[in-house]
């Protein structure tokens, strides 16, 4: 009888619980897949909001009832055939970039550089000409067990050539962890990147651009509760403190940050995340009652000394029979009465995703970020990471519009895309800078085999006022390949 009942309460839509794995990447496609699997009728409605997710939780949303009846496409079935491996697999990717000239931009009121071309290189280094990387990911978790172990590590090396002739060399840690877990509650210390919503050019805070940070994490993995909170479909719960580091303003800042994730509906989903950075180098002390303060999100005088504060909210909504997903975020650090939440000192952002557009997909995503947005008077570095933007990689003040367009394969094995953006940084200029604005168009093409996947993606754009100068215009272009070979496969 007792085992019936922890049976029962390991189990989520039909499936059993699995135990400790390890996570997907921010950056794996894996979510998409699940994505687009869900739109077909072939995956659960599980909650997907808040990234990286355990290879498990990814597995058990595409077995589904009636999934080997599943009236998707040929090649997306393939990419599913990955999720059914018991564990995340381990995997070596090399990774090449060029970039002719180099671009390094400063974004204005944050200490954070990007590089717009290739914003999500995730803190890796680089410069103009060709970088090489060569990662290698080990994973290992305790498999089907309520409680385990989990961990993952990714030694790297980059091989860089200046202007294509003068050569230097870096070996580095990309991520790494180790896990313990029971049931849905997981404890994870180590270094790893983060991302809030899914927003595919940047979400409005804990972008995948952020470089992986130091932390401690603490997790409810998702799953649906009992008694009247059923009701609130498959819900998760994450806490964390991460080490900012070095700054030439505040060092050694900390990062709070909680998220309440669930989705009550298959049709609608959403999250909150609650954001605070405070200690460092001459920062005020915290009191036990200031922590409790910052996690109510309160707006007390004192407090807005001693931490600065942001807060994310993310929407989704599946319309038209999961034909269209419309989700949408806003980004607030000033919070007053509820009517004077949506204002000028409020950033948003908002997506369409159309994932079976008869032969094709489309998203559309459009982004307006207010002049104020991450910044503090004491914490001068605004939300930052190392020189990476924890916030939008567009910075703030700065709006933009991207179009991306999926084709059908090309002789059954290669999938076409083309892109297409439209990007303004700082939209009110001081004297003696101006409004810098691109228009990007770019083109992707990737291929995935059992254990292998490639890609090729290029970039060209033209700039107007580059790096703010008035009156000055410029050509830049990017080509980026990829080639993952996954170590542990069917």
């Amino acid at each position: 009888m007792i085992r019936s009942i922890i049976a029962f309460l390991l189990t989520y839509h039909g499936v059993v619980f699995g135990g400790v794995s390890v996570f997907e990447a921010t950056d794996s496609n894996a979510y998409e897949v699940v994505d687009r699997l869900e739109s077909y009728g072939c995956a659960y409605s599980t909650l997907r909001l808040l990234r990286p997710q355990t290879h498990e939780d990814l597995r058990s949303a595409v077995y589904a009832e009636g999934a080997e009846m599943c009236q998707a496409p040929e090649w997306l079935l393939r990419e599913r055939q990955r999720l059914f491996i018991p564990s995340g697999p381990s995997f070596f990717e090399a990774q090449s970039l060029s970039m002719a000239p180099e671009e390094i931009i400063s974004l204005q009121g944050i200490e954070a550089n990007v590089t717009p071309l290739f914003p999500f290189r995730q803190g890796r280094p680089s410069v103009g000409g060709t970088n090489l990387y060569l990662e290698l990911t080990f994973n290992a978790d305790s498999g089907q067990s309520p409680y385990g172990l989990g961990i993952s590590v990714t030694p790297a090396f980059a091989a860089l050539l200046q202007d294509y002739e003068a050569f230097s060399s870096d070996f580095y840690l990309q991520q790494g962890y180790v896990k313990a877990g029971y049931g849905w509650a997981e404890l994870l210390v180590g270094k790893m990147n983060l991302q809030f919503g899914d927003a595919k050019h940047g979400a409005l805070m804990l972008s995948r651009a952020t470089k992986p940070m130091e932390m401690i994490k603490f997790t409810l993995r998702p799953h649906i509760m009992g008694g009247p909170l059923h009701a609130l479909g498959p819900f998760s719960f994450e806490t964390f403190v991460a080490r900012l580091g070095p700054s030439q303003f505040v060092a050694d800042a900390k990062l709070w940050g909680v998220t309440f994730g669930l989705r009550p509906a298959a049709e609608f989903e959403t999250a909150l995340l609650i954001l605070n950075q405070f200690s460092g180098e001459g920062a005020a002390d915290l009191e036990i009652s200031d922590f409790l303060r910052m996690l109510i999100f309160s707006g007390s005088d004192d407090l807005d000394l001693k931490r600065h504060r942001g807060l994310t909210w993310h929407l989704g909504f599946w319309l038209f029979q999961k034909r269209l997903k419309w989700y949408t975020q806003f980004y607030f650090e000033k919070l007053g009465e509820i009517g004077t939440w949506f204002n000028d000192d409020v950033s948003a952002l908002m997506g369409f995703w159309l994932p079976r557009l008869g032969e094709l997909d489309l998203r559309l995503e459009v982004v307006n970020i207010v002049p104020t947005a991450y910044q503090h008077p004491f914490w001068k570095q605004g939300f930052t990471h190392q020189g990476t933007a924890l916030g939008h990689p567009l910075g703030p003040d700065a709006r933009a519009a991207y179009l991306d367009v999926g084709f059908p394969f090309i002789e059954g094995f290669m999938k076409p895309e083309l892109n297409l953006g439209f990007e303004q940084r700082l939209l009110n200029p001081q004297a003696g800078q101006a409004t810098e604005q691109r228009i990007t168009v770019g083109a992707n093409l990737h291929r995935r085999w059992t254990s292998t996947s490639m890609g090729v993606a290029g970039n060209f754009a033209t700039l107007i006022n580059p790096l703010y100068l008035p009156g000055q215009t410029n050509t830049l272009f990017s080509v980026y390949a990829w080639l993952k070979y996954e170590l542990t496969s069917l």
